[in-house]
């Protein structure tokens, strides 16, 4: 973001071009001291002061996090135990943000006899969540670093800030004790249970079953001097969740040798899968008391229930499995495995609840081949192939049927809840499933020292579940899911594993590495035969953003091809197009629009797929080097290519080149920076003429994902102490991104991403001191 100095300039650059005629030029005296300048007296004064808030280095502070863990096992030939208890707490880098979580983990494995085996195990955690959605960035970013968060007496302003078009409350007001409080209390518990009985020679049962309970209470206060309210009414929410689901799955297994070549594996699978999530959710406002916070909703007003299919629900859901599983090897040579597997989901419509999704899978183990005795340096070589198919029935409960949403009526005197269809039907909804064709090559080198897989795959989706988006004469605002259309996906994979060094003692280098790299392209091959729009000749669904041969995702806009500059040729192209070229509304200095179609002005015909999220290619690696004592592991992801969106640079508040707000710190357009990157400021316009389209950048980024140094004290020391293994060690999360131009270059955040980058919490990397004790 700008500093006092940048800010002041852009306010004054904003100003002389959003009055074309008053002013000289930025530097006029008349247009710093006239009455057109959005400057308050509190920023006037800052400006003689020499003042230049930093408002995100007030909002953020160190996070600091600790994790303590505990662990007991022990056991006899029948008997196996272990206990286990953990402590983890975090401080996040906003002020009111903290997590909690305690952990005590149980496991029993008990054989009984010479046939059966049976084991327990119970996971529980209760967690303490703070804080979970505070984000005062939206204000923070657009407040003017010539004002100060404290007034004349050094109190904090508990409102809106000066200057910023009155516009901008004091995001420091949050952090004010009970102003902002967000908690969220969950208790689980899931436990399982396997018996495992050998019946007969080969043949033997395994019964596996899980049950998981969660309990979920969520509650928000937020004071009328807050950002969320802005001096209105206090506001407050109420959540409760409760979840439960189990899982039981019987397994006959038989396992067959014949003639010491002929190997048969047989596994036959019934599985049974219950889902319940039950939520109640409500809201309201004007709270009588801010010391009641959010627990006594008695004092407060204008209660609200949300009617969605996520808040004040019952949402069950069932999931039953059969599947059949042959493995046969010959030799150790030729494998081969067939499976057929038949899933049935509730929450697909009646008559496309089943389906069936055969696989199929071949390798053969060349280095059991005589002919590879004598291979050489080829230690190992193995190629195989397979295709199957998998089903997706990822759809909440309920929504094939459409569902009403209330409304209040108000009649004279009396109120009236009414209902009215907000999502429509979809009674033909099934699965969505995807085909997918796998072949590789896994092989080794020099002794297995260096091993390596190459792996190319080809899948195809059918039947895709989409929400579709509805003409406005069908009177139902929400979407509604569908089987839109086929998509693909296709591409390779590497992977590389060494041993650079092997070490022949503890007292020499060790240097070993994993490395892989993969690429993906994917395109929708089909879309709904009922569409009439098209892009580029193909059927597009202009609505949702889906267009066949392009990726799921992409990016449509208008295509920038620069600024229009201060020149006779640009001004005669501009008005060839109807553009204005003069007064407030002059595009000189805007985005410089393709004509794609060629008719002569920019319209909606114009817009294009400017870009992709799908990377060119990525890749990741590991490296571990250890000598004597001590070791060293740093593991790295890269993604190349791909475009990423950010509305913090293209249709956000925070660049809306305007002058009333702080702004992005950009090398804008002025007659002195006749640039092709970014637009002029302008007072005369709320954002810039096209303004998202300045959001799309190069997504290219090396990211150090961690870095690891441990020490390993030496066992003499450590059996003197009468323990078994004492081990310091010191973990870099996430300190470095390279190769970024969004971070590097324009001073973004974390370019990775899966969707839009917006005010968001920046990425945060962390340093990580831990001792590992063994008794």
């Amino acid at each position: 973001m700008m500093n006092g100095p940048q800010y002041l300039e852009l306010k004054k650059w904003a100003t002389y071009m959003g009055n074309p005629g008053v002013y000289t030029g930025p530097d006029d005296p008349n247009l710093i001291n006239g009455s057109f300048i959005a400057l308050a007296p509190e920023e006037r004064q800052g400006i003689a002061m020499g003042r230049s808030t930093d408002w995100q280095k007030l909002v953020y502070r160190t996070g600091i996090m600790t994790d303590h863990q505990v662990g007991l096992q022990g056991g006899t030939d029948n008997t196996q135990y272990a206990i286990g208890a953990g402590y983890y707490h975090e401080l996040g880098v906003y002020p009111g943000q903290g997590f909690d979580r305690y952990t005590v983990k149980l496991s029993v494995d008990q054989k009984l006899g010479n046939f059966v085996r049976l084991g327990l195990s119970s996971l529980n955690t209760f967690t303490n969540t703070k804080g979970e959605n505070v984000n005062p960035m939206g204000q923070a970013l657009r407040a003017s670093p010539l004002v100060s968060p404290y007034d004349t007496t050094g109190k904090l302003i508990n409102g809106f800030l000066p200057g910023s078009a009155n516009q901008v409350w004091n995001p420091l007001a949050d952090f004010l004790p009970g102003a902002s409080v967000e908690k969220r209390h969950r208790l689980g518990t899931f436990n399982s249970i396997y018996i495992e009985a050998n019946l007969w020679k080969g043949l033997k049962y395994r019964f596996n079953g899980g049950a998981e309970i969660r309990s979920d209470i969520y509650g928000n206060f937020y004071g009328k001097n807050t950002t969320n309210n802005l001096g209105v009414q206090s506001t407050a929410t109420n959540a409760t969740t409760e979840t439960t689901s189990y899982t039981l799955e019987n397994l006959l297994i038989y396992d067959k040798t014949i003639a010491e070549k002929h190997k048969i594996n047989f596994t036959g699978l019934y599985s049974y899968q219950k889902y319940s999530t039950q939520n109640t959710t409500f809201s309201y406002s004007g709270v009588l008391s801010d010391q009641a916070q959010y627990y006594n909703p008695a004092l407060g007003f204008n209660f609200q229930a949300t009617n969605s299919s996520d808040n004040n629900s019952l949402r069950p859901w069932a999931l039953i499995s059969y599947m059949g599983r042959l493995n046969y090897t010959f030799n150790d040579k030729y494998l081969l495995t067939l499976t057929v597997r038949s899933d049935g989901s509730s929450v697909l419509a009646p008559g496309n609840k089943y389906h069936l999704f055969p696989s199929a899978a071949a390798a053969w183990n060349i280095s059991r081949e005589r002919f590879m005795e004598n291979a050489g340096k080829l230690s190992s070589l193995r190629v195989r192939a397979s295709y199957g198919q998998v089903g997706n029935p990822s759809i909440s409960p309920y929504q094939t049927l459409g569902s009403l949403t209330t409304q209040t009526y108000n009649y004279g005197s009396t109120n009236t809840t009414g209902l009215y269809p907000n999502a429509a039907p979809n009674p033909g909804l099934g699965w969505e499933y995807t085909a997918t064709a796998n072949a590789g090559v896994d092989f080794g080198l020099f002794a297995n020292r260096l091993t390596g897989s190459v792996e190319f795959y080809h899948s195809y989706t059918k039947d895709m579940i989409m929400p579709v988006t509805l003409p406005p004469t069908a009177g139902i605002p929400n979407q509604i899911l569908t089987n839109v259309g086929k998509s693909e996906n296709k591409g390779f994979e590497i992977h590389i594993a060494a041993d650079i060094i092997q070490a022949k003692s503890s007292h020499e280098v060790s240097w070993s590495a994993d490395v892989n790299f993969f690429i993906n392209r994917g395109q929708i091959t089909q879309l709904l035969p009922t569409l009439t729009t098209t892009l580029d000749g193909k059927p597009a669904d202009i609505a949702d953003k889906w267009f066949v041969g392009k990726t799921i995702g992409s990016y449509y806009d208008y295509q920038r091809t620069g600024i229009w500059q201060a020149t006779s040729a640009d001004s005669a192209a501009a008005k060839a197009l109807g553009q204005t070229i003069t007064g407030t509304k002059s595009v000189i200095g805007q985005a410089k629009i393709a004509d794609r179609n060629h008719n002569g002005v920019i319209d909606a015909g114009d817009m294009m797929v400017v870009g992709t999220p799908q990377a060119r290619w990525e890749g990741g690696t590991t490296q571990r080097i250890a000598y004597r004592n001590f070791d060293f592991t740093l593991v790295a992801f890269a993604r190349i290519g791909g475009m990423i969106s950010s509305t913090l640079y293209g249709g956000g508040f925070a660049s809306t080149m305007q002058g009333n707000y702080n702004n992005v710190n950009v090398a804008y357009w002025t007659t002195q920076n006749p640039t092709n990157a970014w637009s002029a400021a302008t007072s005369a316009q709320t954002n810039p003429p096209n303004h998202s389209t300045f959001g799309y950048f190069d997504g290219s980024f090396l990211k150090i994902r961690s870095m690891t140094l441990g020490y390993t004290v030496p066992a003499s020391f450590v059996k003197a102490m009468g323990l078994r293994s004492v081990r310091f060690y010191a973990t870099a999360k996430d300190p470095f991104i390279f190769f970024s131009p969004y971070r590097n270059k324009y001073h973004g955040i974390d370019p990775e991403t899966a969707g839009t980058l917006n005010l968001d919490t920046p990425a945060s990397w962390s340093m990580l001191f831990g001792l590992t004790i063994g008794f």
